[in-house]
């Protein structure tokens, strides 16, 4: 699970990739989703914004608004250059109170 994200907040997640690839295998491809884990929000897929960005064996995303009260959670799929299709899925909570500081 990921630190809680106040909703005006612009952020990069980073999913790391690097104990999943074997010896010389490298990303090709790579998207994130955002669906929600808990509560509700009818347009979870507004949360990210831009392409996914590959850097080694690393995928960054960036992630914007959401609804405070809710965990997302995020899903990294990517496609090696060995065909092979890997996912990291995790949570982030979006949480405005101070009280969840």
């Amino acid at each position: 699970m990921l630190p809680n994200k106040v909703s005006t907040e612009s952020i990069i997640v980073t999913f790391d990739f690097t104990n999943d690839l074997g010896q010389g295998e490298t990303i090709s491809s790579a998207s994130v989703t955002s669906t929600v884990h808990q509560g509700a929000d009818s347009n979870p897929s507004t949360m990210i914004s831009g392409p996914a960005i590959i850097s080694g064996s690393t995928v960054l995303q960036r992630i914007v608004g959401g609804i405070s009260g809710v965990i997302y959670c995020l899903t990294c799929t990517i496609t090696t250059n060995s065909s092979n299709i890997k996912v990291l899925k995790t949570t982030i909570p979006v949480n405005d109170s101070c009280a969840g500081a």
